[in-house]
């Protein structure tokens, strides 16, 4: 039977489709994170400089009926698309990745959503953290999801929202095969700055019919020609690209400024300029293209060495 809502269901889902309200009032503890953990007294502070990260598309009509379908999702993609790369440590994978993950499997219905790196281990990084998140947090485990590992997949039965890891196996024989037979309405890039132009082209057609919302993260050691670069670089992209030093954060002073320049071999290292200034460093690459090296080589084949 149909009933109206009253005053407070309609606060209420007002509310959730705010991404700063969402975040902050059910992710109590940001640091880690810790997604699992819930306080109904307690709220997590979202920075203002992290604000560009979020994504805003759950408050914009793109359902319009004077749009087709095609140009609808368009809205979502400018609204929710964002290109991050930048220093460590002020919250990348955080606001563009793990928070952003369950807000669009529980806001958008029947989502079909990709979440992809260079191997395991990062994917199983971000992914492990929305597992816990889905299996204890009292609000997100309503929508009971169904979990498997090797590949990763999160099913939430509620509303037939799916994640699913896709490696791009950089050091396999074919790397990006993955994503064949993938139609994802939205990706997720973990250490984007890391894929090569051969994942990149298999990736290019695993969006659905619409397009695909898409959501990057990364360090800045890339040169303009690989694929990050390529995006970064992209005039029409301007509008999604956030990149940020380190510095940014207040939890930063001039102790660790002083630590960091000391680790990292002073101001003008490389590791500086790309760890905390944030910098596009082209000349840390390597003058040996190891993409087009490895497409020449023969992995079976031993080579005598001598001592």
């Amino acid at each position: 039977m149909i009933q109206k809502i009253n005053d407070e269901e309609l606060f209420f889902i007002e509310n959730i489709h705010d991404p700063i309200c969402f975040i902050e009032c059910l992710f109590t503890n940001l640091e880690g994170p810790n997604l699992a953990e819930f306080d109904k007294d307690k709220f997590s502070k979202i920075r203002l400089y992290q604000f560009p990260m979020l994504s805003f598309e759950y408050l914009i009509d793109y359902e319009r009926s004077d749009l087709t379908s095609k140009e609808n999702f368009k809205l979502r993609e400018k609204s929710g698309s964002v290109i991050a790369f930048g220093a460590r440590k002020y919250g990348k994978t955080l606001f563009t990745e793990q928070t952003d993950l369950p807000m669009d499997m529980v806001l958008n219905e029947g989502e079909n959503i990709g979440f992809t790196s260079y191997d395991a281990t990062h994917i199983e990084g971000v992914l492990e953290i929305e597992i816990l998140a889905f299996e204890n947090h009292p609000f997100l485990k309503m929508f009971d999801a169904r979990i498997k590992r090797n590949p990763y997949l999160i099913y939430l039965k509620k509303n037939r929202s799916r994640v699913i890891g896709v490696n791009m196996n950089l050091q396999g024989e074919n790397p990006g095969n993955n994503f064949y037979q993938k139609h994802f309405s939205r990706l997720y890039i973990e250490e984007a700055s890391a894929e090569t132009q051969e994942v990149y082209d298999k990736r290019l057609d695993a969006i659905s019919e619409l397009g695909c919302v898409l959501r990057t993260s990364g360090m800045c050691d890339f040169t303009r020609y690989k694929p990050a670069g390529k995006t970064f670089y992209d005039l029409d992209n301007k509008p999604l690209v956030v990149t940020y030093p380190q510095y940014v954060n207040p939890q930063w002073d001039e102790k660790e400024k002083e630590e960091a320049i000391k680790k990292r071999g002073g101001k003008d290292s490389i590791g500086y300029r790309i760890f905390v200034e944030g910098e596009v460093v082209e000349d840390a690459i390597s003058v040996i293209d190891m993409e087009r090296v490895r497409r020449n080589y023969n992995p079976k084949k031993i080579l005598k060495s001598y001592e």
